[in-house]
């Protein structure tokens, strides 16, 4: 159909409760709903992801997971300040690599 991943293609009458109750399940962003060239079938797709959306997951679980990931992030400035940056330092893949040591 269309030549769209099979994934993102869903019957039109699940897309607003999938709209309603899915984020992306890479990125926890928001779906967009698109209407498909199939009769009665919807593209139901990331705005930050595009097509290479792999799949959804829960708003109730992203948001569960986002609060524990702002907890991890605390406990590990706690634990390891000499890792943490300065909030305004930003640093490169490769400056952090290259400070663990490799």
């Amino acid at each position: 159909m269309d030549g769209f991943p099979e994934h993102l293609l869903h019957p039109d009458h699940k897309a607003a409760r999938i709209k309603r109750t899915l984020v992306c399940s890479n990125c926890w962003g928001e779906l967009k709903v698109e209407p498909s060239d199939e009769p009665h079938i919807d593209l139901i797709f990331c705005f930050n992801c595009g097509l290479e959306t792999r799949g959804y997951v829960s708003r109730e679980w992203a948001r569960q997971r986002k609060l524990e990931s702002g907890l991890e992030a605390g406990e590990v400035k706690r634990n390891y300040p000499e890792l943490a940056p300065d909030d305004g330092e930003k640093k490169s893949a490769e400056e952090l690599i290259h400070e663990i040591g490799f």
